[in-house]
């Protein structure tokens, strides 16, 4: 099959689909259908679509929905399974591809839709509000049959992105990887700027240059610096003393917690061992 002569329905208009949706028709590819449980969303995304061509339509539901040779599955993870089911009792039933979007979802999860089905799952944080340059983010792929399996990787492809075939319990555990390496300084971030309040714009070389060593250097003996990483117990205990000060306590653990996993992997000690042994030789 020519992936250009693809016909393709999205199934959900949140973030995922709104954004996987725009580049594949960005890319040149037929996003035919369009099915949301919220008509103003689905609607919303129907029009961006349709910026360049008007070939796209909201469906209010799957039976109206024209037949097509792939259907993506965009909804929240909770939801995959349901829809898939209302897949399946549709005219669609083993009339195509039906993929999930999902890194913490088995492939099982769309089985109920016949006989090719898989996961087409980019690892990237997506939002309505910014645009993504899908050249850069690694798609993990599954497919149930010979038919899946050549298609995903030219979808992928099409978009300019590399794609990789991984089980689902590989994926879920890059999923949780991607938890702690985006969501979770995501949110040491924000706490970040709650500590120093009108100034955040201050931290951002910082940040990134942080983030860029790491990933350039991949050794944290040679890119993990600060007080915790050199034993200063004096200069934590100030940092924790501020920290209460300003009735961040919140924060303070956060910092006594984070701190004591650097010192236990560095220098064999928790921040609380360092700071009896400090008082033991006064």
């Amino acid at each position: 099959m020519d992936i250009n002569d693809l016909s393709i329905a999205i199934i959900g208009a949140g973030n995922m689909g709104f954004r996987l949706g725009i580049a594949l028709a960005e890319a040149g590819l037929n996003i035919t259908s369009v099915y949301n449980r919220s008509r103003k969303n689905g609607e919303k995304l129907v029009r961006a679509l349709n910026k360049n061509k008007e070939n796209t339509s909201y469906y209010e539901s799957l039976d109206k929905m024209p037949l097509c040779d792939l259907i993506i599955i965009a909804v929240s993870d909770d939801a995959i399974e349901e829809t898939a089911r209302l897949v399946a009792g549709s005219k669609h039933y083993d009339k195509c591809i039906v993929v999930h979007t999902s890194g913490a979802t088995p492939s099982d999860a769309v089985k109920c839709t016949g006989k090719s089905y898989g996961v087409f799952y980019p690892l990237m944080t997506l939002s309505y509000a910014k645009n993504v340059n899908f050249k850069i983010v690694p798609f993990l792929i599954e497919a149930s049959d010979e038919k899946t399996a050549e298609i995903l990787p030219l979808l992928a492809e099409k978009l300019g992105a590399e794609s990789k075939f991984m089980s689902s319990r590989d994926r879920l555990r890059m999923h949780a990887a991607a938890v702690f390496s985006c969501n979770f300084v995501n949110y040491m971030i924000k706490m970040a700027h709650e500590i120093v309040k009108d100034n955040p714009i201050y931290l951002l070389p910082v940040t990134i240059e942080t983030v860029r060593k790491y990933f350039l250097m991949l050794d944290p003996k040679l890119t993990i610096t600060g007080p915790a990483r050199r034993g200063d117990v004096k200069t934590m205990q100030k940092h924790m003393d501020l920290l209460s000060e300003m009735g961040f306590e919140r924060h303070r653990k956060m910092y006594e917690f984070i701190s004591s996993e650097i010192m236990k992997d560095f220098c064999g000690m928790t921040l609380e061992e360092a700071i009896e042994e400090k008082q033991k030789n006064k």
